[in-house]
């Protein structure tokens, strides 16, 4: 899990105020928890090695997002890796929200 200081450069992270740091802090290790329990849900149902099960991941948030961004969100067959990745973006949705209202209020 990588921490804020490595996920924002230096110019960015001081735009935040602390109260928004705190939160990125937060969202971002629930983000990365998710992440983790999306890879275990598929290493397990799947049978995956851990390395696989994370490559798996990443190409199920892909998707996931791809078609949100398209408005096809289609159920995956699987209603538990369903329910994670609504999870894992809503926590995405939420770190983008706060990214914009400090952008807003820097930048106008």
């Amino acid at each position: 899990m990588a921490a804020l200081e490595d996920r924002y450069n230096d110019e960015t992270l001081v735009r935040f105020t602390y109260a928004e740091r705190a939160q990125l802090r937060v969202l971002h290790q629930q983000q990365d928890a998710k992440f983790e329990e999306i890879a275990g849900l598929l290493a397990t149902e799947l049978g995956l090695s851990e390395a696989d099960a994370r490559a798996e991941a990443e190409v199920a948030i892909e998707t996931w997002d791809e078609e949100i961004e398209t408005e096809n969100v289609s159920s995956p067959a699987n209603p538990g890796l369903q329910k994670l990745l609504s999870e894992f973006f809503t926590i995405t949705n939420d770190i983008a929200n706060i990214r914009d209202d400090m952008i807003a209020r820097e930048f106008g």
